[in-house]
């Protein structure tokens, strides 16, 4: 497990295919992570962002509801230490170095996989 993210992190998956949250979900589980949450929908995710604390957020930039360029700007402003992950199925998507130019600390690229999530954790 990151020495950076601990165990008793609280994580928010953020992503409108409910089968990517679960499946990141359960990845972060394994590894031994305890406080792992999901949002399907911009309005869920931002309630849990003004709501609760949270360390590290996994963050899909295209939401169906909203744009996660607005969430990642409300983290900025609510959740100051938190650190943003963005997950995006286009490594070239101008929203990515937005978001990267933006505060987020890191990317992956989908499809999620456990190998490629233990990475990016890695480096954050």
């Amino acid at each position: 497990m990151p020495s950076k993210i601990s165990s008793e992190s609280r994580i928010l998956v953020v992503d409108d295919v409910e089968a990517i949250c679960t499946y990141t979900s359960m990845i972060l589980s394994r590894l031994g992570y305890k406080h792992v949450d999901a949002s399907h929908d911009f309005e869920t995710a931002k309630d849990k962002i003004t709501n609760e604390h949270l360390d590290l957020v996994i963050l899909d930039l295209n939401l169906p509801d909203g744009n996660g360029l607005d969430l990642l700007d409300l983290l900025q402003y609510h959740q100051i230490h938190c650190k943003v992950l963005i997950c995006s199925s286009q490594s070239q998507d101008h929203n990515m170095s937005t978001a990267l130019e933006n505060g987020a600390v890191g990317f992956m690229v989908k499809p999620v996989t456990e190998t490629g999530l233990t990475s990016a954790l890695d480096r954050l």
